[in-house]
């Protein structure tokens, strides 16, 4: 669930001048929230999220990525750069920041992609 800030800083339409930064500050009001005892950290990690899939779709990928990479969704982060074509790109970060079974499909998704 979206806190109460979050969701405001979030209402402004995409072709608002600032919809990035209130993109952003919607991801830190949602950090400190997260930091004091009465909010979990999976209401930040909820809206960092809905915040980097907003950006991707509006065009901004790498904005994105990075914002999915903090909040430790690197795996989620490297299935976008795929979506988006940026296959060499995915592998790169998958093999920075992946272990496992989330490196072996990063991969196999690179070879097979269908």
């Amino acid at each position: 669930m979206i806190s109460l800030p979050s969701k405001s800083a979030l209402d402004f339409q995409s072709v608002s001048f600032q919809y990035y930064e209130d993109s952003l500050l919607a991801c830190l009001a949602a950090s400190c929230a997260a930091s004091s005892s009465s909010s979990s950290s999976d209401d930040h990690d909820s809206t960092t999220k809905l915040v980097a899939t907003n950006l991707i779709a509006e065009g901004r990928l790498w904005e994105g990525v990075q914002l999915l990479c903090l909040v430790g969704r690197a795996a989620d982060a490297c299935k976008y750069l795929q979506s988006c074509g940026r296959w060499d790109e995915s592998l790169w970060l998958a093999k920075c920041r992946l272990e496992g079974d989330e490196l072996a499909s990063a991969a196999r998704y690179l070879y097979f992609p269908y």
